[in-house]
């Protein structure tokens, strides 16, 4: 199984990642290019079996990377790993697992 860990901003917190998303975010509220260097990472990650994403807030920046791996239908499993202060580790959420992965795609078929 490929999987990818990436943070989603660059120089926000210490992650154990050599790839983030977003080097930096000069508008949180830039929606438009949030969302296209979110294409773009997709564009270029497609392939991985499951991709884990370390964050630290910024929702305007986690959902413009999920509205493009839903836009992409990316195929991969997606999780989202969140500081726990109290153990001082991540914790992981995930976001999308196999089955209902395979869920939507039995849906998007049905429609078609």
């Amino acid at each position: 199984m490929k999987e990818l860990k990436v943070g989603l901003v660059a120089g926000r917190h210490e992650m154990p990642v050599q790839e983030y998303i977003f080097n930096s975010i000069p508008d949180v509220l830039d929606f438009e290019a949030l969302s296209e260097r979110a294409i773009q990472f997709w564009s270029k990650h497609w392939n991985c079996d499951k991709v884990v994403i370390y964050v630290t807030g910024l929702t305007s920046a986690v959902l413009a990377v999920v509205d493009a791996w839903l836009e992409l239908n990316v195929g991969s499993l997606l999780s989202f790993m969140h500081y726990d202060r109290e153990t001082a580790t991540y914790k992981e959420q995930a976001f999308y697992g196999s089955d209902l992965l395979e869920m939507r795609r039995f849906c998007c078929e049905e429609e078609a």
